[in-house]
């Protein structure tokens, strides 16, 4: 279910026109194996590093946290995901007694913002913990 709150989270980010073209264009420079995976989430985790990419080279780098088990957190960050402990409490509360489908951007957004006006959070108040937290990127 992480992997699939994961995908849907970056998802929100990801803008939906021409993603199977890049997605194609970028599997040859892959070193993991997506083949593990339903074209849909695939299309979402390659989009949603697209904005970090200079070169289809960097693209391990930047997608190694879908597949590695041991994911380094910017220092930087790290601040960041201990503030808002609460923030990702609760979001790991709503992940266990909800039914929503996680692999829905739409109904994940949504179910976020609720959380957020619930803790008074906004933006990227709400957002950037929870991203900061799952990838170890900002």
């Amino acid at each position: 279910m992480l992997i699939g709150l994961l995908l849907a989270l970056l998802g929100l980010l990801a803008a939906p026109n021409d993603i199977l073209a890049r997605t194609d264009k970028l599997k040859p420079f892959l070193k993991y194996d997506v083949s593990k995976y339903s074209i849909d989430d695939q299309k979402l985790m390659i989009d949603s590093i697209r904005g970090n990419l200079n070169k289809f080279d960097d693209i391990n780098d930047n997608i190694s946290y879908f597949f590695e088990d041991n994911i380094c957190i910017d220092p930087k960050l790290s601040k960041s995901v201990t503030e808002s402990k609460p923030l990702l409490e609760a979001l790991l509360n709503l992940v266990d007694t909800t039914d929503l489908n996680w692999k829905d951007p739409i109904s994940l957004k949504d179910a976020i913002n609720a959380l957020g006006e619930k803790l008074n959070l906004h933006g990227k108040q709400l957002f950037l913990p929870i991203r900061a937290a799952i990838s170890g990127i900002a």
